[in-house]
């Protein structure tokens, strides 16, 4: 698609500034003004002068408070009490002008010569006039005003032919500062290259007809040239994915200034304006390959063809070529893990449209308008950029997503007992690790109990993850032992445990029968340790009988292992009757004071450091 951007073409002409009108009456260039060969502004600076060089004007110079038959040069145009206080025309900063007091007789006030004129070429001489006497109420003259009139008169070189001439008319007094611009049209002869400009005051001096000139200006006048394409285009844009195109341009002339133009078309490619040979008509056909601008230009006389002050300049025709950059993957080396989905992308461009392609030609559409394609395998995938505006397309990138494998990792499962160090390896070398416990290498050490996690990465940044579980066993403690009726239950801490009895055979079971004897032992066991624990057997008999057949006959507590307990015996009112040292296995015979008792129930306490315990028996006789 050929995109066109069409520019249209209007001429704007300044007319007049503040307190400036444009009056050209009688001499204005109709058709295109070219650049001065000639310009006089007088000079800018805060003070008056320097005088005008001799010969140019028979007035006085003085650099203030001008009168009748004198002349200043100067920023200052208010040089009387009853004139303007403005500066030049422009508004320059500091800026000159050429202020004239009138002599009481019409004459010449100014001629200068000017030169580097071009031989058969129409011109526009132009220049600023303003009356400085003031039009309100500090006006001196008023009825009796002389206005302010000037004749301008352009001779040849020889002052013998006067080329051209005009008058600005009586121009009186203004109660603003009015700048007026006025000017003539001349045509030089074949081979003439400088005029002479005069000017004369038409009227007398006295009271009025004072003066100032500024921007006085020689410009080549000739046709008014514009340049358009076949459709009426005068710029046009082309995507550079459709170059070559063929484009004719052609030249019109809105006003016809010149009897017998000479035509001469103009290429810049970058390096500034060129002639290209030959092309001197008024159409140029292009071969369009890369941005250009053209412009024609065109004299009356061939042999002004090639003096930039002696031609005008048409338009400028602009070519301009829309490339787009291929567009450039946002990774440039995508791999697809284990045949994993994944997403591919461009580093984008603002205000730029991608789509993505199965094929090289760009002819199966994927995805529109997007930065970003999934992908479910490996291949060649294809991008182009697309500027919405212009609809100029770029060419095509292809985006090459490879296969990739993953590390294949093991779980597994460790045990082994508290304090013991465990090595855990991720089984695949060659790799960069990272574990959940910060480390990276492909072993590690560690000595608590857990779950430990390892991730793989591979160059291409495919992964494989394995979990290890730690289980540490710790040694068995035995934290106490029970003896209840006939029963002895031990009581550990740890687990797979094994106990053993008084040396016998281990079983996973932790209770035994009540063995005879005082003290038991008992051993627990697993595969991380042992530990063993001795138990007296705390016994309190519930009768004996003393009666001297030495069986039963006297009562005491088995099994006490606290040696700082005292056994203490009561009868049922409380009254002590032995205290005993069960540790010295003698017991209590029945008697107190050497008197045995009567069969009845009497009580004890067993009272130290780690036991307190009561309970009551009977006597038989």
């Amino acid at each position: 698609m050929q995109f066109i951007r069409v520019y249209q073409h209007t001429r704007i002409l300044l007319t007049a500034l503040l307190f400036c009108t444009y009056t050209f009456g009688w001499g204005q260039c109709t058709g295109e003004l070219g650049p001065a060969i000639f310009t006089e502004d007088f000079g800018q600076g805060t003070t008056s002068g320097p005088p005008l060089p001799a010969g140019v004007t028979s007035y006085q110079y003085v650099s203030s408070n001008t009168q009748d038959g004198q002349y200043t040069v100067s920023a200052d145009l208010g040089q009387l009490n009853s004139w303007h206080q403005i500066g030049d025309h422009t508004g320059n900063q500091n800026g000159k002008a050429f202020v004239v007091n009138a002599s009481f007789a019409a004459d010449q006030f100014y001629e200068i010569a000017v030169n580097g004129l071009c031989g058969n070429t129409t011109y526009e001489f132009s220049a600023w006039v303003i009356n400085l006497l003031r039009g309100d109420g500090g006006n001196p003259c008023s009825a009796n005003e002389i206005p302010v009139n000037v004749r301008f008169e352009i001779w040849d070189a020889l002052d013998t032919t006067l080329l051209a001439s005009s008058d600005t008319g009586n121009l009186f007094s203004t109660a603003q500062p009015q700048w007026d611009r006025y000017g003539l049209l001349f045509t030089s002869a074949a081979g003439q290259t400088g005029v002479i400009l005069r000017m004369r005051n038409n009227g007398p001096g006295g009271c009025g007809n004072d003066l100032a000139i500024d921007d006085l200006s020689f410009n080549p006048c000739g046709d008014e040239v514009s340049i358009s394409d076949n459709t009426s285009n005068s710029q046009l844009i082309f995507c550079a994915s459709e170059l070559p195109q063929f484009v004719q341009l052609s030249a019109m002339t809105d006003t016809a200034v010149f009897a017998t133009p000479e035509y001469q078309w103009e290429e810049n490619t970058g390096s500034g304006f060129v002639a290209l040979t030959g092309e001197t008509s008024a159409t140029l056909d292009v071969n369009v390959t890369q941005p250009a601008e053209y412009r024609l230009r065109i004299a009356e006389d061939a042999a002004n063809i090639t003096n930039d002050q002696c031609v005008n300049f048409s338009d400028v025709f602009d070519i301009d070529v829309q490339s787009l950059s291929a567009p450039t993957a946002a990774d440039p080396d995508y791999v697809l893990c284990n045949g994993e989905n994944g997403t591919i992308a461009v580093n984008a461009v603002s205000g730029l449209q991608y789509d993505w392609y199965s094929d090289a030609a760009a002819s199966t559409l994927l995805q529109a308008d997007s930065q970003t394609l999934s992908v479910s395998s490996a291949g060649s995938y294809y991008v182009t950029a697309t500027d919405p505006v212009t609809g100029c397309v770029s060419s095509v990138t292809e985006v090459v997503v490879r296969d990739g494998a993953s590390p294949q990792l093991i779980n597994q499962s460790f045990t082994g007992c508290v304090g013991d160090t465990i090595t855990l390896d991720a089984g695949v070398a060659g790799f960069t690790y990272i574990w959940s416990t910060g480390e990276m290498s492909q072993t590690i050490d560690v000595n608590q109990a857990g779950i430990y996690t390892v991730t793989a990465l591979t160059v291409d940044g495919c992964s494989g993850m394995a979990t290890f579980t730690v289980t540490l066993t710790a040694a068995p403690t035995i934290t106490g032992i029970e003896v209840n009726g006939g029963n002895v239950t031990v009581q550990a801490t740890g687990s797979d445990l094994a106990f053993s009895l008084n040396g016998g055979m281990f079983q996973t079971s932790p209770q035994f029968a009540l063995p005879a004897g005082d003290v038991i032992t008992i051993v627990a066991q697993n595969s991380c340790g042992s530990d063993t624990a001795a138990e007296g057997l705390f016994q309190a008999p519930q009768y004996f009988t003393p009666n001297g057949d030495g069986y039963n006959d006297r009562w005491n507590l088995r099994g006490v292992a606290d040696e700082t307990a005292r056994l203490y015996i009561f009868d049922r009112y409380g009254k002590l009757l032995k205290e005993i040292n069960p540790q010295e296995n003698l017991g209590w015979d029945g008697t107190y004071n050497d008197q045995p008792l009567p069969s009845s129930d009497y009580w004890f306490e067993l009272r130290g450091e780690a036991v307190q315990v009561s309970g009551h028996f009977s006597l038989k006789r």
